[in-house]
Order: structure tokens, then sequence, then C-alpha cells
């Protein structure tokens, strides 16, 4: 019996170099993925990083905007009843009880274009005639002519009390709670019966908590609450059960008030400021949005004319006065949001409206967003 074997001398197979070049290939490829895959990675974060970015900065610039539309809104308010003249060192109004010795006032005409000025109190009212009379301090006379035969003349507390470049404080209702008369409230009286079904949440109102009493038409007042009575106290004539609260003051009210006048909390304090050294805007000092690189605020009169006019360029050491801040109608917002980090593969240059250039910021190789916002100041003219 006879073994053959057959050999095939035809089989292929690959050689080490062909290996070789085949592994090297698949190794190229490999890592061209993964610079694609890492690129591709890389680029999202960034993506993601400055749409969060964009995203805080307009939620912040939505609720700067909407908080200074309400600017001096609730500021209490006197009304003139005799003419002033340019120079004149008092001003007799309604009533001069709510205002405080020192503080500084505004007088302002009626429209967006009516004339503005700011002075300063020397007194809280004249002791010779202490509820109609203001006394201005001697530095600070009024400057402009008032006629209230020929336009509608009041004086303000202050609206806005600081302005800069990049800062702004102003008074706003914006935890303001407020209620109205149940009854009417004569001067001398110690008690106020007030509605509880016009913000419930009054009747927290306890210890010695100012508050503010104003009738609309000149005349208000900022009491004291020593005890809140609540509705188990509130036996006026026609008062049903549990519609009214009683607010016991410290001391008595000076001036008479009817049914339905405002009874409040007062105006809330607002400041906005930019901290250029932790990228962040602040509001009441507490960071209000971060990863900002730059924030602006310009301001306007009615007629749109800047304040300061001219306006300095760059814009830069911008500290309004008291009348300039009165003469406020309109502000422009410039926030400029920035990436929370660096990207090389990106370069920015440029300079913004204070001479500060991106260098001077501290990067140029993150990304900004540039978001701009004018808002009209509606509660600044009467």
């Amino acid at each position: 019996m006879h073994l053959f074997i057959y050999l095939k001398t035809n089989q292929k197979g690959f050689t080490l170099l062909e290996l070789l070049i085949a592994m090297a290939i698949g190794a190229i490829v490999m890592l061209a993925a993964y610079n694609v895959f890492i690129s591709q990675q890389k680029s999202h974060k960034l993506q993601s990083e400055l749409v969060d970015a964009e995203q805080n900065a307009r939620a912040a610039l939505d609720l700067l905007t909407r908080e200074m539309r309400l600017a001096g809104a609730g500021v209490q308010r006197a009304i003139l009843t005799a003419d002033v003249a340019a120079g004149a060192s008092t001003l007799t109004v309604v009533s001069s009880t709510g205002f405080v010795g020192g503080e500084i006032i505004n007088i302002v005409t009626a429209g967006t274009t009516g004339t503005s000025e700011a002075v300063n109190l020397a007194d809280a009212f004249n002791p010779a005639d202490p509820y109609t009379t203001l006394t201005l301090n001697s530095t600070t006379p009024a400057v402009n002519t008032y006629t209230i035969s020929t336009s509608d003349v009041s004086i303000f507390k202050e609206k806005i009390t600081a302005a800069t470049e990049n800062s702004i404080t102003f008074r706003a209702p914006i935890t303001t709670k407020e209620t109205v008369l149940y009854r009417g409230a004569a001067g001398g009286n110690s008690v106020l019966f007030v509605s509880n079904q016009t913000n419930t949440n009054f009747e927290s109102q306890t210890g010695t908590t100012p508050i503010f009493i104003d009738d609309g038409g000149g005349k208000f007042e900022n009491p004291s609450v020593a005890v809140n009575g609540g509705s188990a106290n509130c036996t006026c004539t026609g008062c049903s059960n549990g519609d009214c609260d009683t607010l016991t003051l410290t001391g008595n009210l000076i001036n008479s008030y009817s049914i339905g006048s405002k009874v409040n909390t007062g105006v809330d304090a607002i400041t906005y400021a930019f901290d250029s050294v932790n990228d962040q805007i602040t509001r009441n000092t507490q960071p209000f949005v971060e990863n900002i690189d730059y924030f602006q605020i310009k301001y306007y009169d009615g007629s749109n004319n800047p304040i300061p006019n001219p306006a300095p360029s760059p814009y830069y050491g911008v500290t309004l006065t008291a009348t300039e801040r009165s003469k406020i109608r309109k502000v422009n917002i410039q926030i400029v949001a920035i990436s929370s980090k660096d990207d090389t593969s990106h370069t920015e240059t440029g300079t913004y409206e204070d001479g500060t250039t991106y260098a001077n910021r501290g990067s140029t190789n993150r990304r900004r967003i540039f978001l701009e916002s004018d808002i009209l100041m509606a509660n600044m003219a009467p």
C-alpha cells in the first residue's frame, strides 16, 4: 500500500512585512479617527460651555431689565402747591412729613422731557410750618423756575441714588408688600385698619417695621408698626370678619388718610455692579452672573441725549451727579459673556468702549458673546 502526500505549492499567506504595513495603516486610520473624535468632543464641550454662558447672561440680562424698568415705581411723592423761583430755598407741598432731613430729593415736571433737578434737604420739614414746607440746604437752592399753573410738578425721594459706567443703584418695589386702608385714618390716630384681601402677606409686618402710607395726592409718611393685631381685633363698623387687620403704630399719624390709601413696606434698594476681578456681575454685593468679561451702562435723557453730554471717549470714569441722575429716562446695557475656559485654537482681539483690551482683561483665547438691551425708565417721570 502506497501513501501519497500532495503538497500545494500555490498556497499564499501574508509576509511579516505585509502584516507590519497593514498594522501601520490601521494604526494611522485609528489615530485619525481618534483625533477626529477628540476634536469633535472638544468642539462640543466648547460649544456647550459657550451656550451655557450665553443662556446665563441672557437670563441675567432679562431679570436686570425687568427690575430696572421698575426703577422709581412706588417711590414716595409730594406735590408742589406753589410756584418756585430759581434760587428758592423752600418748597411748598401738600405734605412734607415723609421726607428725611439731609436726603436728596428730585423736583420733576411731568412728561418724558420734563425739567428735572436734585436738591438737598436741610431739615425734614420746617418747624414753623411742619406739614407743608421743605427747607433746602443753602448750598443747593432750586436751579429752575417751576410754575404749577402750567405744569404738574412733583417732589420725589431720589429714585436712582448712584450711577457709574458699570454700576447702578436704584429704588424699586421688588419685594414690596402692599395693602390699602380698610377705613379712613385721622391725624393723631395710632391704629390702622387695613385690608387683608389685597395682600395677605402684609400681616407679617410686626415689631418696629417701618411702613409707608400714601394717599396718592401728595400726602405720605412712614411710621413704624409696634403690634400687628390681626383680624381678631378688627372691629370697625361695617368690617366683615377676616376682611381686615389692625396695625398699631409706635406713634400717632400726622396726616389724615381716606379709605383706599396705600399702605406698603417701602421700596427696595437694588445695586448692580461689575466685579472685574472675579468676572461677574453682582446684585446687592452677591454674585448674580459669572463668566462676564465686560459690563457697561450708558444713560440718556428724555430727548435721547447722552448723560453726561457729551459722553466721554473712552467711556470710563463716569459718575453721574444727583441732578444728572434725576434726568435719566433710558439706559443702554451691554454685557459680554465669555466661555469658562481658554480655546488655544481660537484667538480674539479687540478693545472695549472703556479702553480695555481683551488681553488686558486676561485672555484672548476665550470666545465672547455680546448682548445689549435698551431699557426705558418709564417710572422716572411723573
